[in-house]
């Protein structure tokens, strides 16, 4: 009778994470990171030599005068280079900073505290840099529509951080694989299918001034998630639940309060306030019709579903924090049984 307990508890956690046991994820998983750090040092090799196009590899295509710089097709480089640092960086901050981490703070979970410092790394410096553009305007959603809604330009920063931010999306997809699959995981996929959509057709369409104003408020959430987390697998119950605290309160105004209010601006605000609404003109850059319009309400409508399905994981998760005094990852499966696949994943390699 136990045994058929277990094989019934065995047989429905396989059910929600068998991906990444499959030999192409697995093949992935270790592959992954060697080619995409040979690319860059091949890319870096023939940049040194001047061996004509991988500059554009590494630098920003299309500069104007006053580091202002255009869109255009060269940037896919910028995005493919970005992607392998990306892969890179992470390999080298969880392998030199957090694994050590780890071993002096005797964490048994060493590979789910290793992801979560990356995302702190990442989001830290994202939601920095987002708040200061943000800042640069002064967060006045109608004033940003009246006059920036076409951007035909970027500034240098601008234009470095969008790139970036749709790099980081792409190269979280095969992450997403390869790290154990959670209960979340469709919609998790669909989160990065979704955002990566956005940020490509807010870039081209020349509307980055909403992609903008909805990366910046969605990083700062995602900073004190992992670092909850961090916490919790470190031992250090109390700052867990002061920071998961954090965490469900910055997450209600920001991704439902700030993001409904940009919302609000593109559903009501449209045509009274961008000057152009109603054009479709791609030879000025001006992709404004109805169409487009009822597009980006429809795609910014159907997102916000997807962050209310974690509002609902994030309700469950305050629950069991009061009820069990401390903090729990709902979409994780047994810990004990990650970490020890975890350790002979190592083994293998």
């Amino acid at each position: 009778m136990k045994n058929k307990t277990n094989a019934k508890k065995e047989k429905k956690k396989s059910k929600f994470y068998p991906g990444h046991k499959l030999p192409f994820i697995r093949t992935m998983d270790r592959w992954i990171v060697p080619l995409t750090f040979s690319f860059m040092i091949a890319t870096l090799v023939a940049n040194a030599m001047k061996i004509e196009g991988a500059a554009k590899f590494i630098t920003l295509s299309y500069p104007l005068n006053g580091n202002m710089f255009a869109k255009g097709s060269n940037d896919v480089y910028f995005v493919l280079f970005s992607f392998c640092a990306l892969t890179v960086a992470r390999k080298i901050i969880s392998k030199c900073v957090f694994e050590p981490v780890s071993a002096i703070l005797n964490v048994r979970h060493t590979r789910k505290f290793v992801e979560q410092g990356w995302l702190i790394v990442y989001y830290t410096c994202s939601f920095s840099v987002g708040c200061h553009l943000l800042a640069l305007r002064n967060w006045d959603i109608v004033e940003m529509m009246r006059t920036e809604v076409p951007r035909l330009y970027l500034t240098g920063t601008e234009k470095a951080f969008y790139l970036i931010q749709l790099s980081y999306w792409f190269h979280a997809v095969p992450i997403t694989l390869i790290e154990k699959w959670r209960a979340d995981f469709i919609q998790m996929i669909l989160h990065h299918v979704f955002t990566i959509g956005m940020i490509s057709i807010s870039y081209y369409t020349n509307m980055t001034t909403f992609g903008l104003m909805i990366l910046a408020c969605s990083d700062i959430a995602d900073i004190f998630l992992p670092l909850a987390k961090l916490f919790k697998y470190a031992n250090l119950q109390t700052l867990a639940d002061i920071t998961f605290a954090i965490f469900a309160i910055v997450w209600i105004p920001t991704r439902h309060g700030f993001y409904m209010q940009i919302l609000y601006h593109i559903v009501f605000s449209w045509y009274g306030v961008i000057p152009e609404a109603g054009t479709y003109d791609p030879s000025r850059g001006v992709y404004l019709s109805q169409n487009i319009h009822l597009t980006w309400i429809l795609v910014l409508s159907l997102f916000q579903l997807l962050l209310c399905f974690w509002l609902r994981l994030l309700i469950i998760s305050v629950y069991k924090a009061i009820v069990n005094q401390g903090i729990d990852d709902s979409r994780s499966d047994s810990e004990s049984d990650e970490e020890e696949e975890y350790e002979k994943m190592k083994k293998d390699k």
